[in-house]
């Protein structure tokens, strides 16, 4: 969360337009996200509704049930 806040805050000044973290890593991710919601508040618009760290997304459906052998050509 705090990379994420970090991204917001360079965000609304727009500077420094490269975080501080590794390339690839979730704290990379989560300053690019702040700093994209950062950018769009400054803007006066609203890019998503909660920070990078807060979403969790589905699990992904099992192989067994969203494929049977039978639906295969």
């Amino acid at each position: 969360m705090q990379a994420w806040r970090e991204g917001l805050r360079a965000g609304r000044r727009l500077h420094p337009l490269q975080g501080p973290y590794d390339s690839g890593t979730l704290q990379a991710w989560s300053w690019h996200w702040g700093f994209i919601e950062g950018a769009a508040q400054r803007m006066g618009r609203r890019y998503s509704a909660m920070p990078a760290e807060a979403l969790e997304w589905p699990a992904l459906p099992s192989h067994d049930r969203c494929c049977s052998a039978a639906q295969w050509p």
